[in-house]
């Protein structure tokens, strides 16, 4: 772009000064030589303005994408926990059950025991006792 453009005119200014060497034309070349790098300049700053834009608008798209990621992390540690949580509670729960299973079992024995030492005390009673009474 603007080294082609400075190019040119560098080869149209030596062109013309060499064919107009000492005419009035030549200050008027200089002028447009100037004019012509004056706009290859700024389309250099033009350029370079763009490119920094660019770069600016990738670094934005960068933290964002960063940010996001940041959140997806949060998010997928929460969905985690949430996970581990749930599991320490079923297995809490499945715990209390079982405990519980086996209080009743222990209960249900004791109550059995207790309930066939009466029976036979009675019956050492009934047999003992002559059974009549």
């Amino acid at each position: 772009g603007s080294e082609t453009c400075l190019a040119k005119a560098r080869e149209k200014l030596a062109a013309e000064g060499s064919s107009t060497a000492g005419s009035t034309e030549q200050p008027r070349d200089a002028f447009a030589a100037m004019l012509v790098a004056r706009i290859a300049i700024q389309r250099a700053h033009r350029t370079l303005k763009q490119a920094e834009e660019s770069i600016e608008q990738r670094r934005i798209q960068a933290q964002e994408a960063q940010r996001r990621r940041a959140l997806d992390e949060v998010r997928c540690k929460r969905l985690a926990l949430a996970a581990l949580v749930r599991r320490v509670h079923r297995i809490f729960a499945s715990a209390r059950s079982h405990a519980r299973s086996l209080s009743l079992q222990a209960h249900a024995k004791t109550a059995s025991r207790s309930m066939n030492a009466r029976k036979s005390l009675i019956l050492d009673d009934h047999v003992a006792g002559g059974g009549g009474e």
